[in-house]
């Protein structure tokens, strides 16, 4: 028996199943008047018409961790990411993986995401890390083949590309009315301006349960957490170091491989990670925004200011395991340490 191609007089597509048809037919009634030529999805706007459009060439610069899609923009990755995440558990997404618990939009979403259990990682980078897909391969050599060359004065943060650096500089350029008192650091809301100033003021408001520590921010009592159950899920491939987070891996992985995508726009000076960039250009700028209670004594960062106020409190948490002498700094333990190695020997 022949079925019956349900036609669609909007925008002339068809389909077999008047599910997908009715389906489809909800594009056209919340406003979605910009078609992608290349799949046929519609779009509200211009803008997410193109962003989507990019997920269909090979050199996004943002990769999904889930399926190996890559995005020219990272806006477009956040929006795409919502299908293997917190949507996922809405009826509209009744594509269910048989291997995992995420469901999607549509089949083609769900079929790419099986590929991910099913097929070999075999498309492999000289850095040791292989992926499923030959655009996330392409995506990530990039981090090797080219530096990132557009670094924006204001905050020295890099971009490999000019596009990424000009939608960067607009969070500069925007009225941002709330100061921090303490660093002159501005904001655009005043809740993130008092978020900000707890690391100044080292106001602890999140609790460990298990301990007495508390920490000024939720994220951090979170990872905190983790070290009480052990769990350390995210192994480095070359080494078999575990860490708490996929974003402390990843900083990791850079001190195998070499790799400083963060330069100094003054000196020209390079970085693993970018915390290390912002403290460097405190060195160009003059910039103490951490200062002794105590003294008047200012510091470039947190921990130097940390490790300042134990000369005021008399705190010795470095403890010797064989004499119990105790240190203000974990270097200097471990040089207290050779002296008990050298009496072995």
């Amino acid at each position: 028996m022949k079925r019956e191609v349900l036609l669609v007089q909007t925008c002339g597509r068809r389909f077999s199943f008047k599910q997908s048809l009715e389906r489809h037919k909800q594009t056209h009634k919340s406003g979605r008047k910009y078609k992608c030529l290349i799949c046929g999805e519609f779009f509200k706007t211009s803008l997410a018409q193109r962003e989507h459009k990019s997920t269909h060439m090979e050199n996004g610069e943002y990769l999904c961790s889930e399926c190996g899609r890559a995005f020219a923009w990272k806006s477009a990755l956040v929006r795409h990411l919502k299908i293997h995440g917190e949507d996922a558990n809405k009826d509209e997404h009744s594509y269910r993986c048989p291997h995992c618990d995420l469901s999607f939009s549509c089949a083609s979403y769900l079929n790419r995401h099986i590929q991910t259990h099913q097929e070999e990682r075999v498309y492999t980078c000289n850095c040791g890390k292989s992926f499923a897909y030959q655009a996330a391969l392409t995506a990530h050599q990039r981090i090797h083949l080219k530096e990132r060359r557009h670094i924006c004065t204001q905050c020295g943060k890099g971009f490999l590309y000019r596009g990424g650096l000009l939608s960067h500089m607009k969070i500069h350029s925007e009225e941002m009315p709330f100061i921090c008192s303490f660093c002159g650091k501005s904001f655009k809301r005043e809740r993130n301006m008092k978020k900000h100033e707890r690391c100044h003021t080292r106001e602890n408001v999140f609790s460990c349960s298990q301990c007495d520590k508390s920490f000024v921010y939720k994220a951090t009592l979170i990872r905190h957490e983790l070290t009480h159950s052990g769990e350390r899920p995210y192994l480095c491939s070359d080494c078999g170091k575990g860490f708490f987070s996929h974003a402390e891996l990843l900083k990791h992985e850079r001190f195998h491989t070499g790799h400083k995508p963060f330069q100094c726009p003054h000196c020209g000076k390079k970085f693993t990670q970018s915390c290390y960039l912002t403290v460097h250009l405190r060195y160009h700028t003059g910039v103490r925004p951490y200062a002794c209670t105590e003294c008047d004594k200012s510091f470039l960062s947190a921990n130097r200011l940390k490790r300042h106020q134990r000369t005021h409190s008399g705190e010795k948490p470095y403890l010797c395991g064989e004499c119990g002498k105790g240190f203000r700094q974990a270097y200097n333990l471990k040089m207290h340490q050779r002296t008990h190695l050298m009496t072995l020997t």
